[in-house]
């Protein structure tokens, strides 16, 4: 499931710090529901649900259903694509940018059929197939889109080239049905799991790999987390080399966050996070690393990860168990998909930060940073450098695009910018402050900061953009004057 693999508890015998964390004494609220499909599958299970961010014009969710189908839909939760596969789709994840969704196709034993892993472009469109293992259980793509694993049934798992599907490794991991697998945020460690709880995590060499040659080495972390049949595990977005964090859960009713100091230590720490499930079937570990969603027996818990404490808790999200949960590419929304059929988005809660890194918004234009638990944004000056030097800041956002001619590189915001192909083939735009001198009786298509409302019919609304989007869908400003701002303007 996105962004995330299954599971781990600290078994007998294995040693390590572990802290128990009681529960919380507060009352926890609820989560709100944003958008709700009772019956995304034709009411049969929704088996797998995810993101896709840019590479599709915008933020997109996906799902893979009991009824053999991978369908898209808008954050509005409209349908917009329906492709039919060959069997339940058990696991999806769409790569960071949103170019590449990966499925992986089961049933209840082995199976025969080997084109049950497959990969579509963002149009909809099959790009390839692959897999000979029999049903797949689960995928992961890797941080940089270039690898894709998969693993079921007979519990090998396999690592694919992913523009081509050509097969690079095959990994014997000694389990069957492996229940979860998960590259780390550098793409060097893939961690496993399968019926039975035991965790592996595995030294990926990918920049030494060959077709049907990379070599895979078993590092030493010791980890298990008991189950029956569903074990579920992530890695966090901020996991280094120096320090490495996973949280696991399992239906024994478990949420546990590993802490991994050394990966040649043995005996990592682990702390217990409190339940209140019945047994934890899904989980997902936000992209901006604050929090930590984890899907139940019809509940979703969602955990602050520095305090480690309960954030919301929804008793009631589906009538049955959570079978998949995401975050959004900006950690603000959660989609979640039930074996009650439904597919619904929530509002994810909202969390003060304890570091920077935790208000990063991946854009070159603003300076981030955190002061008193709040998150600041502080715009970078207009006409410096963005993209690696491809691009421009311009009210905070970075404009750049590749071009043959002048007119590929209007953006539609003639109040911000003035946008020419260069002779490298690259938009220079030049962002434009010095707006038109705004009047009483005529109506001016700019009209800027400098206007005074009590003198100017424009100045009811100041139009600085054409388009919500980045930054501005967070400063509280309706800035492109459609009547709409931030969450509630579609354009973000």
């Amino acid at each position: 499931m996105l962004a995330r693999i299954r599971t781990l508890l600290l078994g007998a015998g294995i040693s390590g710090a572990m802290a128990f964390l009681a529960p919380a004494v507060h009352a926890i609220d609820g989560l709100i529901l944003a958008e709700e499909q009772p019956a995304a599958h034709n009411g049969d299970a929704v088996r797998a649900v995810g993101f896709a961010a840019d590479g599709l014009g915008g933020d997109w969710i996906f799902s893979g259903g009991e009824d053999a189908r991978l369908r898209s839909w808008t954050l509005q939760l409209v349908e917009e694509l329906v492709l039919t596969l060959d069997h339940t789709v058990y696991d999806l994840e769409a790569s960071l940018d949103g170019s590449i969704v990966v499925t992986g196709e089961g049933g209840w034993n082995g199976g025969t059929t080997t084109d049950t892993l497959r990969t579509w472009s963002s149009d909809g469109l099959e790009v390839g197939t692959g897999a000979p293992i029999g049903f797949v259980y689960v995928v992961a793509i890797s941080p940089d889109n270039s690898w894709i694993v998969a693993s079921g049934f007979y519990g090998d798992f396999l690592i694919y080239e992913a523009t081509n599907l050509e097969l690079y490794a095959t990994q014997v991991t000694g389990g069957k049905r492996t229940k979860a697998i998960a590259f780390s945020p550098d793409g060097t460690i893939l961690a496993s799991t399968w019926k039975g709880g035991t965790i592996q995590l595995w030294s990926f060499p990918k920049d030494q790999c060959a077709p049907q040659s990379c070599e895979l080495e078993l590092l030493p972390v010791l980890m298990s987390h008991p189950g029956t049949w569903d074990l579920s595990l992530a890695f966090s977005p901020t996991s280094t080399s120096a320090e490495t964090k996973i949280v696991s859960g399992s239906d024994s009713g478990t949420v546990k966050v590993w802490t991994i100091q050394n990966l040649d230590d043995a005996n990592p720490s682990v702390s217990v996070l409190p339940v209140d499930s019945g047994g934890v079937r899904s989980l997902a570990w936000s992209p901006d690393g604050s929090m930590i969603v984890a899907g139940g027996n019809g509940v979703i818990t969602v955990y602050d990860t520095n305090t480690l404490g309960i954030l919301a808790q929804e008793m009631n999200a589906h009538s049955s168990r959570v079978n998949d949960v995401a975050f959004s590419p900006d950690s603000s929304r959660i989609v979640s998909g039930g074996n009650d059929g439904a597919l619904k988005l929530w509002q994810a809660p909202s969390i003060g930060c304890s570091v920077a890194a935790n208000c990063d918004d991946s854009n070159d234009c603003t300076t981030d940073d955190c002061v008193g638990s709040v998150c600041q944004y502080t715009l970078a000056d207009d006409n410096s450098s963005c993209n690696s030097g491809s691009g421009i800041c311009c009210f905070g956002s970075c404009d750049t695009a590749v071009c043959s001619f002048n007119t590929d590189c209007d953006d539609g915001d003639s109040c911000s910018t003035t946008d020419t192909c260069t002779n490298g083939g690259t938009c220079a735009a030049e962002c434009d402050n010095s707006f038109p001198a705004c009047d009483l009786i005529v109506s001016d298509a700019c009209c800027g900061p400098a206007c005074d409302p009590g003198t100017d019919i424009d100045c009811t609304c100041v139009p600085t953009h054409n388009k919500e989007k980045g930054p501005r869908c967070r400063d509280g400003i309706d800035n492109d004057c459609d009547g709409l701002t931030d969450g509630d303007d579609p354009d973000c």
